[in-house]
């Protein structure tokens, strides 16, 4: 759900990130953000990766970007607290070229 996806560039390919909803049974039990990086022709370069996932926390609209300075993707998401429904913070990760999580502010 609500996919969004970044160019890089400096590989010729792209990374896709989305929410997910792996209780799949309401919106407001847990979303976790997972992402994959592909090729220019759309071929998966790995599998999919799990992003952020955190107990009592539901992560929504994922967006990321591709910071050709550092060659490294940056995803930023909203969190709920599952136990109240208020909204949480805004947080992010750094990631690699291979979608590989180097650093999560939360």
């Amino acid at each position: 759900m609500q996919p969004a996806v970044a160019y890089n560039a400096k590989e010729d390919n792209y990374l896709v990130v989305w929410m997910y909803n792996w209780s799949g049974t309401s919106i407001w039990n847990p979303n976790r953000i997972d992402g994959r990086t592909v090729k220019w022709d759309g071929s998966s370069m790995g599998s999919e990766r799990v992003i952020i996932s955190w107990p009592n926390r539901s992560f929504w609209t994922p967006r990321v970007t591709w910071n050709s300075f550092h060659n490294q993707y940056m995803v930023v998401w909203t969190a709920f607290d599952t136990t109240t429904g208020q909204p949480h913070n805004v947080a992010h990760a750094i990631l690699n070229v291979y979608g590989d999580t180097l650093l999560k502010k939360l």
